[in-house]
Parts: structure tokens; sequence; C-alpha cells
């Protein structure tokens, strides 16, 4: 990965930056998880590519919100977690075990190249970013990476409707994937 080049919406924590040796790490899991925002109001959602040793690539996706003409396009932060921990504020995590031994160098490459996923505008709120994690497991179960997990994450958004109430807006804000 130290010769590949990100898109340029694509910012890689400090960790990533300093060692790709770690997008060499092997996959065995892909966890959707929701913290609160800083308001309290609803819950801020990223996906996280996850190692046998629990740690992971985290992708948070964001607005941009500096971009004049479109406020709402995404800029995707990648960061490297030590664990994939969460707090009794948080989601329950959705996690699906992946069928296949790519590293997470692979599925980036693939993610960006091929389904160019940093191109998301979000909806006018800045809302989305469940919905571009939904939209990331579509695409994984299409390479075969996961099994086909829609209706299980329809039932996992809806037991977190039913724990955290309008918290978890229900149905879910979706954004759009663009061309350029």
């Amino acid at each position: 990965m130290s010769s590949y080049t990100f898109p340029k919406n694509v910012f890689l924590s400090h960790d990533l930056r300093h060692n790709p040796d770690l997008f060499d790490s092997i996959i065995t899991s892909v966890v959707v998880s929701g913290t609160p925002t800083n308001d309290g109001k609803t819950f801020h959602f990223c996906l996280s590519l996850v190692t046998s040793n629990e740690s992971s690539v985290q992708f948070d996706p964001t607005p941009s919100y500096t971009d004049p003409v479109h406020p709402m396009r995404t800029n995707l932060v990648l960061e490297w977690k030590v664990s994939a921990d969460s707090n009794t504020r948080d989601t329950d995590l959705f996690t699906v075990p992946v069928l296949r031994n790519d590293t997470a160098g692979v599925l980036c490459m693939q993610l960006f190249n091929d389904f160019k996923v940093n191109q998301y505008d979000f909806d006018d709120q800045g809302r989305g970013c469940r919905h571009w994690c939904a939209a990331i497991f579509d695409i994984l179960a299409s390479l075969g990476v996961t099994e086909d997990v829609s209706s299980d994450f329809e039932n996992w958004e809806n037991k977190q409707y039913q724990k955290f109430g309008d918290m978890f807006h229900m149905p879910r804000s979706c954004g759009t994937f663009y061309t350029v």
C-alpha cells in the first residue's frame, strides 16, 4: 500500500500514513458501530475492517462542509484502531464474518478503485453515514467477501431503534453516490 495513491478526499490517520504495512493485515470481519454525536441527539456510524487480533481499519465518512459547490460531499478518514470497542451509549455492534482471506489493502483498493465509495453526498442535513455503511455491505456481498446481510442489517436497525428510540433515526437517512 505504500505506493498506492488514495483519492483526494480520503485521509489517513497518523498510524496508517507512517505504517502502511498495517494494510497488509488479513480481515476476519466487518463491523458497523454507532456512537452518539456531540449533541446526543443522534448517532454517527463508522465501518471497520477488523483483523484477527481485533485491530481494525475504521472508515469514518463525514460531510466535507468545506466544498462551496457541494458541502455535503464526503471526506473519508481511515484510522487504525487497536480494538473494536464500544460503551453502553453506543449502538450494538453489527458484525459480519468475511468469507475470503483479503487484506485491508486489497479491500480498500477495490472499494476506492472499482466502486468509488469515497464519492458520496450526504443529505441536506449532513446525514447518511448509516446508509453509506449499508451500501458497503452490499458491495462486499457482490464481491463475495461477505454474505448478503441486507435483511440482517435492517433487523439490527429495527432492534437499535427499539433500544434508542428517536435517537436512532428511522427510516434510515440516505445520501447518494455520484460519479465524476
